[in-house]
């Protein structure tokens, strides 16, 4: 008997774990939706860039061979369809509401995450194979310009310094993103499970 009485009184000594603060997680998830909207406008400003120097070297250089403007239409494409999936996240990170409920705001950071999480996988694989398939076109002219070892290893490097980005940075970007915004998740959903016993 007093066994038990020791057990519950060692059980009730336990410290009770502290509940999330509501107002720190808001913080921590607005940051979040900030640095996606930072990350949204630095990619439409460095991509819009990019086409306007891909039409313009594409327009300078004398591309006798179709092939390789193919490629520079392409590498345009892969730009313009990552702008147009990436710009659809617009709505979502710069609308506000200022009366918004707690599972509302939930439901929003799931959309945004289910989308990025799309994003990042078959979009950024879409604008890797096209932008891959049209650097390599567009390069045919200049490879038959260059002595063949030259040419290779012009190649080499850029499709190794591509491969890279695609097989090592990306994932590492994909994982820590995924991270912060799981871990936001749980939280609010642990808070609105918590105010729906209550």
């Amino acid at each position: 008997m007093s066994s038990e009485l020791d057990l519950k009184a060692l059980w009730n000594k336990q410290p009770v774990d502290a509940q999330p603060d509501i107002k720190q997680l808001i913080i921590k998830a607005e940051r979040l939706k900030y640095l996606f909207r930072t990350k949204l406008i630095f990619l439409n400003v460095v991509l819009l860039l990019t086409i306007a120097i891909t039409i313009y070297a594409n327009s300078t250089i004398t591309n006798e061979w179709l092939i390789s403007k193919i490629g520079a239409v392409l590498m345009i494409l892969a730009y313009i369809s990552y702008l147009i999936a990436y710009n659809q996240m617009i709505p979502l990170l710069f609308k506000v509401k200022p009366e918004i409920s707690n599972q509302e705001y939930l439901n929003q950071l799931i959309t945004i995450n289910r989308k990025s999480a799309f994003l990042d996988t078959v979009m950024t694989n879409i604008y890797f194979v096209l932008l891959s398939a049209g650097l390599f076109l567009f390069l045919v002219q200049p490879f038959t310009h260059m002595t063949r070892i030259s040419g290779i290893a012009f190649y080499a490097i850029t499709f190794l310094c591509m491969a890279f980005a695609w097989l090592y940075l990306k994932p590492i970007s994909i994982k820590r993103r995924q991270k912060h915004f799981n871990d936001v998740i749980a939280k609010l959903e642990a808070v609105n499970r918590q105010l729906s016993e209550k």
